[in-house]
């Protein structure tokens, strides 16, 4: 029988999605929050991990670009991220 695995529901009340967060503020990416947006999608996981967004990391973020993504800045590097991505991630500011 197949079931379909949960994501563990965060446990922070003051974590907001990375979406609607204010351009230019910095924020860090709880482990709690990363695991529940990636417990459903191993493929964004994967990405995420690549791209060197792990727990804990600080990240910047960035204005928003065409179709409502964001420049997202880790460390020195910059990425675009789409706006889909984003509402999935949950930030602490």
């Amino acid at each position: 029988m197949f079931t379909m695995a949960t994501a563990p529901q965060c446990v922070r009340k003051d974590c907001i999605s990375a979406d609607a967060a204010p351009i230019g503020c910095v924020a860090s990416l709880p482990e709690c929050c990363l695991e529940r947006a990636t417990a459903a999608n191993p493929a964004l996981a994967l990405r995420l991990r690549e791209l060197g967004i792990r727990p804990g990391i600080q990240v910047k973020l960035g204005q928003k670009v065409a179709g409502g993504g964001r420049i997202v800045t880790v460390g020195s590097a910059r990425y675009a991220i789409d706006r889909k991505t984003l509402q999935q991630l949950d930030i602490k500011l």
